[in-house]
């Protein structure tokens, strides 16, 4: 993994895909899975795909998962009960579920498969088996296989259902949730929006690393630059760390509110510090924002023993293994470390 990473790549996670296997009795202990608890699954996926093989005769390899994308009809924003004052938040973009359970959870996961049923989807990420129903063009119904089992595609949509889930009736929104409205999510808002495009662009797929290209600087620059003048000011950057913070949270602690409300507090002193020492070192025209050159000339002068240098560095590498793949050497490499 670099330690030196510009500023740019700073956001950049390995954005690495699930295998496609499910682990029906894994328990979690939580609705979001941290990557921890997701490496130990993939153990056990392993283990029992390396059994079924030696069973069957047939060679095994743990090989990378494609990635899936999310049916063109699901994507978008869906609120239980209505998208006004919703009590819950599901976004489905072309391969992540970012869902909200306002006072309760946040949880952002990648798409592990996605296959067509009778007359439903199946959409499985990490924490759930999902079967979901488009009725109308407004409205989706989700529910949940028995015990988070593979659903069984030659059958319909209620039999697939387990006795026991409850069914979910969300409505399309035409705008996504307002920022403004919740601060708390504001950074993992943002993220949504460009979680696809950094998954083709700085995905490398092969070292839980990023691809460290153009493309990907381009990205990551953009992802800060609320305002769109190709300028970074301390605010920006300020936004930026706690961005990075968000999904470092979620992606080692769950999605429990009340403790991600404590990080994200205890980040601001940092992140404003590191806003402040990023302009004083890197704006070499002092007008008090920076550009892409800027920072591309000069990050290597940011003081490595600096606390907040320290922190946006532990956020990047806490990042990196954010979606483990199911590449025996990754899994063996990342649970050593």
């Amino acid at each position: 993994m670099k330690t030196n990473a510009s500023f740019l790549t700073l956001l950049a996670a390995g954005f690495l895909s699930f295998a496609p296997a499910a682990y029906a009795n894994f328990d979690y202990g939580h609705t979001c899975p941290t990557v921890e608890a997701a490496l130990e699954r993939l153990a056990l996926e392993r283990e029992d795909a390396a059994a079924e093989a030696l069973k069957s005769g047939n060679a095994f390899a743990g090989t990378l998962n494609n990635h899936l994308p999310v049916p063109g009809n699901f994507q978008g924003y869906w609120a239980l009960d209505n998208c006004e004052d919703p009590d819950v938040t599901t976004i489905y973009t072309k391969y992540f579920s970012y869902s909200l359970i306002y006072g309760a959870e946040a949880c952002l996961q990648k798409v592990r498969n996605v296959q067509q049923g009778q007359d439903f989807t199946e959409i499985n990420i990490p924490s759930d088996n999902l079967i979901l129903q488009q009725k109308q063009s407004d409205a989706l119904i989700t529910g949940f296989t028995q015990d988070d089992a593979p659903a069984d595609l030659t059958k319909d949509w209620q039999n697939n259902l387990s006795k026991e889930s409850p069914t979910f009736t969300f409505k399309y929104c035409q705008t996504a949730p307002d920022p403004e409205r919740y601060p708390l999510h504001a950074p993992g808002l943002k993220l949504i929006r460009y979680m696809d495009h950094a998954l083709e662009l700085c995905d490398q797929r092969s070292d839980l690393a990023f691809a460290d290209n153009d493309d990907c600087h381009h990205l990551l620059y953009v992802m800060a630059d609320s305002d769109i003048n190709f300028e970074l000011d301390k605010d920006e950057i300020k936004k930026a760390v706690l961005m990075l913070n968000y999904l470092a949270f979620i992606n080692h602690n769950g999605a429990e509110i009340d403790n991600l409300t404590v990080s994200m507090e205890k980040a601001e002193e940092r992140a404003a510090e590191m806003a402040d020492i990023a302009v004083t070192i890197m704006d070499s025209d002092g007008n008090g924002t920076l550009t892409r050159q800027e920072i591309e000339d000069s990050y290597k002068k940011l003081p490595q023993n600096s606390p907040a240098w320290y922190f946006v560095q532990k956020k990047f590498k806490e990042i990196a293994n954010i979606f483990p793949t199911f590449d025996r050497d990754n899994l063996g490499q990342t649970k050593a470390e």
